[in-house]
């Protein structure tokens, strides 16, 4: 799709009829619809191919032009029987007054045009052999993805990721995607009427499991998006405390492509949409639709998290502020969906755990080598009553918050889990790890969790300890 602007005075009304006259003196375009997705994701630094329909006119030409310039590769299919899409916006005074659309009754000419389809599929078919990390659907009803379930089974048999942004009720069409983001309206037409938050989060619970999709996130305007699991486990994430909104047009653009390039790049879901937060909240600060850069974003997180932190200074809930800080720690709900997101891209876990209290260099060694054994590293804690029953009643030294914040600014940590109980064998069984890492100071049968690991065919390392060195022998020698 084009998007059109203009740009003019509105200071009089117009004789004729009870409307303002506008003086136009300014004209731009931009990319609209997917190609503002694609847009978005070259922004931040992804490698875009753009694949979609459109007429073969002027409209065509100002796309190519454009998106030649955003080094977005484009794969189109084009016809003299189709009109490319215009949105034409007038704006005056920062505020859009009226939206001129120009577009043939696109989804009949497309859905049944058996040939327009079969070129498209091709076009996917051709990308997806190369290197693909990640594949967007933008639906916009138009009828390009009359197919949507060739597309999904294609890439989901290539373990490529598939994220939806849908379009009118029928849902049934994106079942087997990674990921759908319907906004609120959207999900409401599927589900039905809510009368509480409880019953909202049932529907898309049960929405995750009759489609059989991994996420549905259903993104609420100025209250924020929430993220729901196939598992049941869920998330809400605030909105971005941007200075002033200008327009939102293409906000849910900028999220999506955002979420899908934090995935494309390693990280969790959930850290991806923390991201998708702050990029939307650039987004509707300008007018029109806008892709955030790549230092944009860098700049808007870094004053975020020192907003955050001045914010809760002094306060006593150290644990969230760790976590809105360095987006590492999870709770044992949140874990199930992160390891799901890591199993889906192939990346192997490995997990140690221990209580951390006094952190010395024998830590640092045992967690440096249990990093090279995987991809992902995920640390479980001891909580503060789990340490006093372990170790007695004059530990821990440092809390449990101190220890978290420590072991969050090692940088090659990915995860880390507090828990409660004696052992973590429970967290072992949901995990489920590539690899289990302790310290050679027990033998394989000693380490908790070690059958059940090599049971399901995973492995259990043992790591050369620092001689003559732990927290209880520094504790002795104070």
């Amino acid at each position: 799709m084009k998007d059109t602007y203009l740009y003019g005075v509105t200071d009089r009304i117009s004789p004729e009829a009870p409307v303002p006259v506008i003086k136009i003196n300014k004209k731009s375009f931009s990319l609209g619809g997917a190609a503002n997705v694609a847009s978005n994701v070259s922004a931040l630094g992804g490698d875009a191919t753009l694949i979609g329909l459109t007429g073969k006119d002027q409209a065509l030409a100002d796309l190519t032009e454009k998106l030649s310039e955003t080094k977005i590769n484009a794969e189109l299919v084009s016809s003299f029987k189709l009109k490319t899409i215009e949105k034409t916006r007038l704006i005056s005074q920062n505020q859009q007054l009226i939206r001129v659309d120009e577009e043939d009754d696109w989804p009949q000419k497309v859905e049944k045009n058996q040939s327009l389809q079969k070129q498209l599929f091709a076009k996917f078919t051709k990308i997806l052999e190369k290197k693909c990390d990640a594949v967007i659907l933008s639906d916009y009803d138009k009828g390009s993805l009359a197919s949507c379930q060739d597309f999904i089974k294609l890439a989901k048999s290539k373990k490529i990721p598939v994220l939806v942004d849908p379009k009118g009720t029928d849902f049934k069409k994106y079942q087997n995607a990674f990921l759908i983001k319907p906004n609120l309206t959207e999900f409401l037409k599927v589900v039905g009427q809510i009368k509480s938050e409880l019953e909202f989060l049932e529907k898309g619970f049960n929405l995750c499991k009759k489609l059989n999709i991994s996420a549905l996130l259903v993104t609420k305007g100025s209250m924020g998006m929430t993220l729901m699991r196939k598992n049941r486990s869920f998330r809400h994430f605030g909105v971005h405390k941007y200075k002033e909104v200008f327009d939102v047009t293409g906000a849910g653009d900028t999220v999506l492509a955002c979420i899908t390039v934090g995935i494309a790049s390693g990280l969790s879901l959930e850290e991806s949409i923390n991201i998708s937060v702050v990029s939307a909240g650039i987004a509707v600060n300008k007018l029109g639709t806008y892709s955030p850069r790549l230092d944009e974003l860098e700049g808007e997180v870094k004053s975020s998290r020192e907003m955050n932190k001045n914010e809760v200074k002094g306060k006593k809930n150290h644990r969230k502020l760790e976590c809105e800080k360095f987006n590492k720690l999870l709770s044992q709900k949140e874990m199930m969906g992160v390891v799901e997101d890591l199993r889906n891209k192939g990346q192997s876990i490995v997990f140690t755990n221990g209580c951390f209290d006094i952190l010395h260099a024998g830590h640092i060694h045992l967690l440096t080598e249990a990093k090279k054994m995987g991809d992902i590293l995920i640390v479980a804690i001891n909580s503060d009553k789990s340490i006093k029953y372990l170790k007695g009643q004059t530990r821990p030294v440092n809390s449990l918050q101190k220890r978290i914040a420590i072991l969050n600014a090692i940088t090659f940590i990915n995860f880390v889990i507090p828990f409660g109980s004696k052992t973590p064998l429970s967290l072992i069984k949901k995990i489920q790890p590539d690899v289990l890492v302790k310290g050679d100071e027990y033998s394989k049968e000693e380490v908790i969790g070690s059958f059940l690991v090599e049971n399901y065919g995973g492995e259990v390392r043992l790591v050369n300890m620092v001689k003559d060195l732990s927290t209880t022998k520094i504790i002795s020698r104070m």
